[in-house]
């Protein structure tokens, strides 16, 4: 694709991604439905299946008898004055700074000294291995119904990586490190379930809390895209050490909100002792 149309065979990879996930998301918009009751939902979904659904979203708000139901702008009001919100915005915008060493990770590949051809190949093991990490640490974190020991992990072993990279530039140590560093995507993928987790109710508030959320914390992919400048290179000593700064941030972050849910599952708990009644929600820790 060098050249074709006067473009870059690079930029051909954004056109082509971008085209394809603009043609998905036109038809996407008509299928989907919001919500099970939605009268979409009826053409695709058969009564076992919406059953489950409606079963799925009782569970994300404690069984309630009704999900509480408000305005959008009632929604977005209650977002805002949630400082959970602005915590976990915070939290993931640390958590993508911290990952932003994926925007070159090509360039970080090729400072083990091999040519282009080489340098990409190399690139396609770890990306292998994050995924299937990514896949497990998933689906062991929904098993368990935990969050935070899975994305401290996630975020552990890549801490681990980055320092042996800006510790040596040996080839085998190095390469080797960027297996570990690149297990920071099956914590993102955790963190964000995380935040749909404890943004519950009602629907209004958790669709704007996870729009606030996600927005914010492209600030953080922003930052990140500046922390690997040449003049840092080959070894990047100061760019592993900005990214092992925001994942500390994000480890100790998260580990605050753990300690609140903590506290309100127990006082939910002894609610419900009081009144065995009432069926309250559970945060996942």
């Amino acid at each position: 694709m060098e050249n074709v149309g006067g473009y870059r065979a690079w930029r051909w990879v954004f056109f082509i991604e971008g085209a394809i996930s603009f043609v998905i998301a036109i038809p996407a918009f008509f299928i989907l439905p919001d919500f099970p009751d939605s009268p979409s939902s009826g053409k695709w979904l058969g009564p076992e299946l919406l059953q489950v659904a409606r079963q799925r979203k009782l569970e994300e708000v404690g069984g309630l008898a009704e999900i509480p139901d408000v305005s959008q702008k009632e929604g977005f009001m209650l977002a805002v004055k949630d400082w959970k919100v602005w915590w976990l915005a915070l939290c993931v915008a640390a958590y993508q700074l911290s990952q932003g060493y994926h925007q070159y990770f090509p360039t970080i590949v090729q400072t083990l000294g091999y040519n282009n051809t080489i340098t990409l190949v190399l690139c396609a093991p770890p990306g292998f291995a994050s995924a299937l990490f990514t896949f497990v640490l998933a689906r062991h974190s929904d098993r368990v119904h935990m969050r935070f020991p899975h994305i401290a992990l996630s975020l552990g072993i890549s801490l681990i990586g980055w320092v042996m990279a800006m510790s040596t530039m040996n080839v085998a140590v190095r390469y080797a490190s960027i297996f570990l560093m690149d297990a920071i995507p099956g914590g993102f993928v955790v963190i964000l379930a995380w935040v749909s987790n404890t943004i519950t109710a009602p629907p209004a508030k958790k669709a704007v809390a996870i729009g606030l959320i996600v927005a914010f914390s492209q600030l953080g992919s922003f930052a990140g895209s500046y922390i690997f400048p040449a003049r840092w290179g080959p070894q990047y000593t100061i760019s592993f050490g900005i990214s092992i700064a925001a994942a500390g941030v994000t480890i100790l972050m998260c580990f605050v909100l753990r300690l609140h849910l903590g506290s309100e599952n127990k006082k939910s708990e002894r609610a419900r002792k009081e009144n065995p009644e009432l069926r309250p929600y559970k945060y996942l820790l």
